[in-house]
């Protein structure tokens, strides 16, 4: 409907991993217009290995290229921080941070790690309208984005049979998921929380908050 609801959506966060959907979100617009081939490879090297957080990458050590398609899913899918950095250093952070300002994203920021509710509901809604990217990528984009190894929040209390495209993201005291959720009314819904002492509550209330608004 385009009916739009937030609470506190412009204040600004640390975004943690959402700033993923940036990233990607420009590498897709860019493959899109056939300005890159997401069939070319990365080789990791050892400066590359981000030993910290989620993912896999780091584990497989370096000398091993991975296509740019299969860092994008590794990014989305496991939150790989290590698909996701060699991402940024390849299309170059200032045009990452240069293409969210074009998309309408105000308040994030890359250098700083910072972003808003609102900020991510954009994205969220250009990615689902197919104004980032093709027909054709998005339906891969948003495949990466479903059945993560992160299904403990947004999609927690949402019936199995219903699509959901999301991405979570966790740092200290901090526990984000935003999503498209694509029931009879598809709606797109952004939770993202501070000074938490509780994460697993946090998830059980963001799952709440989901099953609520799908309701």
């Amino acid at each position: 409907t385009g009916q739009e609801f937030g609470i506190n959506e412009n204040k600004v966060l640390t975004g943690g991993s959402l700033n993923k959907l940036l990233i990607i979100s420009y590498l897709y617009n860019l493959a899109r217009d056939n300005k890159i081939n997401l069939d070319d490879k990365i080789t990791i090297q050892k400066k590359d290995i981000q030993d910290y957080g989620t993912g896999s990458l780091r584990y497989e050590g370096e000398g091993k290229p991975y296509s740019l398609k299969t860092l994008t899913q590794l990014a989305l899918e496991q939150s790989d921080n290590t698909a996701a950095y060699v991402l940024s250093i390849r299309l170059g952070e200032d045009k990452i941070q240069e293409y969210g300002k074009k998309l309408g994203l105000t308040s994030t920021n890359m250098a700083d790690n910072k972003t808003t509710a609102r900020d991510m509901g954009k994205i969220l809604e250009l990615i689902h309208s197919r104004k980032v990217s093709s027909d054709s990528l998005t339906g891969e984009l948003l495949d990466f984005m479903r059945d993560t190894d992160f299904e403990d929040r947004l999609v927690r209390d949402i019936p199995s049979s219903i699509p959901v495209y999301h991405k979570a993201a966790d740092a200290t005291n901090l526990v984000h998921d935003v999503g498209i959720i694509r029931g009879k009314s598809p709606f797109i819904l952004a939770v993202l929380t501070s000074d938490i002492k509780n994460e697993e509550e946090a998830k059980k209330t963001i799952g709440k908050i989901a099953k609520f608004t799908y309701d």
